[in-house]
């Protein structure tokens, strides 16, 4: 993720939702809630470095509205990072979801 692009960071941003079903399959509310929480947070995080809703959709959106001669350098690593916390909330909930065979 250090290397990706803006349109990588894009890519990462519109899975976000489906990638979250998959981690967390039937997993109670209980069992997640803390992690659904900082991963709301994460997601806030990121629209506010994007000037946007807190959807993955509308992040993603205004990644690729975003011209390339427009990001900072400063910009693309906080959303770097950003991206990185999200992808650990995500593994986080699938270690928290006890069918073993739920797709990590």
């Amino acid at each position: 993720m250090s290397g990706s692009s803006p349109s990588d960071l894009a890519i990462t941003f519109r899975t976000i939702t489906r990638r979250l079903g998959e981690a967390r399959g039937d997993t109670p509310d209980s069992h997640v809630a803390n992690l659904v929480t900082g991963l709301d947070r994460q997601l806030r995080d990121a629209a506010a470095l994007m000037d946007c809703g807190p959807d993955p959709a509308s992040i993603a959106t205004a990644i690729d509205a975003l011209p390339a001669d427009q990001w900072t350098d400063g910009q693309l690593g906080a959303l770097r990072a950003v991206a990185l916390e999200i992808g650990r909330s995500i593994r986080a909930v699938a270690a928290a979801n006890p069918d073993p065979e739920s797709d990590r």
